[in-house]
């Protein structure tokens, strides 16, 4: 009989220790889950000036993450892509179009539920190198405000067209949320079934 229970015992030993395992294994496969490109999309309304601005950046969605900071970085890494164009402009030509190639920095910001804060894009900023860079059309963005760009001509220091974005509400469940989720119920449903085997 006492050989019984020990047999019993160990089997439970390593059924948890199987179930443990299990989960870490899956939050493991579900944090890979978390590269997922984001597209974010511009709501630009003209502030002042003429013309009208619009465009997507794409970044990982692991961004989302509540109390993300980028300020102001010149490493643009974690942005995959951006494509901005504005058209309807008074000067020659009269569109212009950048990519993430003209920039020379950019802040992302979110709060602690993971809602984005601030998202803005700069060819001027001084700390990095080059400190200014126009693009093939001889434009320049920089940002002014939290979600506001302003488009200058050259070296110029007035600026052309000033547009603020209102798109800046993002799903409360992002795809980072939705695993973390996804991760907790997984996680609890082991210690449920761990404790039935104790």
């Amino acid at each position: 009989m006492g050989s019984r229970n020990r047999f019993e015992r160990a089997y439970r030993g390593r059924a948890r220790t199987a179930l443990v395992g299990l989960a870490i294994c899956a939050a493991l496969a579900a944090t890979g889950a978390l590269a997922a490109p984001y597209t974010y999309t511009f709501h630009y309304a003209t502030l002042g000036g003429p013309g009208q601005a619009t465009g997507t950046a794409v970044f990982d969605d692991s961004l989302l993450a509540p109390n993300t900071a980028l300020d102001f970085t010149c490493d643009l890494s974690q942005l995959t892509s951006f494509d901005l164009t504005i058209t309807g402009l008074p000067t020659s030509p009269s569109s212009t179009s950048f990519t993430k190639a003209d920039l020379n920095a950019w802040k992302f910001d979110t709060d602690g539920t993971g809602k984005i804060t601030d998202i803005n894009f700069f060819m001027r900023e001084g700390s990095c190198t080059p400190p200014s860079k126009v693009n093939a059309d001889g434009y320049a963005i920089n940002g002014i405000s939290y979600f506001m760009i302003a488009l200058y001509q050259g070296s110029s220091e007035d600026a052309i067209a000033e547009f603020a974005d209102h798109n800046t509400v993002i799903p409360a469940l992002s795809t980072y949320g939705a695993i973390a989720f996804a991760l907790l119920i997984l996680v609890a449903g082991a210690l449920l079934v761990a404790r039935r085997f104790a």
